[in-house]
C-alpha cells in the first residue's frame, strides 16, 4: 500500500475514475467511510486534502481499489486478492431461506432497481399524502355547508 496519503488533483481525478468505473456512488463509499456523502465529496472536490490510511483500507478492501495506482497511477487500478471474499466481488444475500452469492454487477444492479422502486414508492407515498389532505379539507367544507 502507498505510503502517501495527500489528495492531490490527480489522486481526485483516480478517486472519481475508479468511482465512476465500478458504478459506486459516493453514498456507497460515505457508508462504507461512516460518513455522509456531503463529507465524502469533500474528498474528490479537493476540501479534504488527506486519506487517511483506514480509509486506504476500505477502499482497497471493499472496493478492490489498488492504493498504489490511486497515488501513482501506475499498475492496475482494481486489485482482487483471491484469497479473500471481498465485497466488491462477490455479495452473499438470502432468498428464501438460502444463501445464494452474486457478483459485484449483479449486485449493483439490483441495488439500482430497490433504489428505483424506492422512489416510486416515496413518490406514491406523496401522492397518498396529498389527497388525503384533499379528502379531508373536501369533507370539512362539506360539513360546514351542511351546517348552514
Amino acid at each position: 500500500m502507498s505510503i502517501n496519503n495527500k489528495l492531490t488533483e490527480d489522486v481526485r481525478k483516480r478517486l472519481v475514475i475508479f468511482r465512476k468505473s465500478k458504478k459506486i456512488t459516493q453514498d456507497d463509499i460515505a457508508a462504507a467511510f461512516g460518513i455522509n456523502q456531503p463529507a465524502y465529496s469533500q474528498y474528490e472536490n479537493g476540501k479534504n486534502k488527506m486519506l487517511s490510511k483506514a480509509k486506504q483500507t476500505i477502499l482497497k478492501d471493499r472496493f478492490g481499489l489498488n492504493i498504489d495506482w490511486l497515488f501513482t497511477g501506475i499498475g492496475e487500478m482494481i486489485v482482487c486478492d483471491k484469497q479473500k471474499n471481498n465485497d466488491f466481488s462477490e455479495h452473499d444475500i438470502e432468498e428464501k431461506g438460502k444463501k445464494i452469492t452474486i457478483d459485484y454487477s449483479e449486485y449493483m444492479e439490483l441495488k439500482g432497481q430497490i433504489k428505483e422502486q424506492m422512489k416510486l414508492i416515496y413518490s406514491q407515498q406523496k401522492t397518498i399524502e396529498a389527497n388525503s389532505r384533499t379528502i379531508d379539507n373536501l369533507t370539512k367544507k362539506n360539513g360546514d355547508a351542511g351546517a348552514v
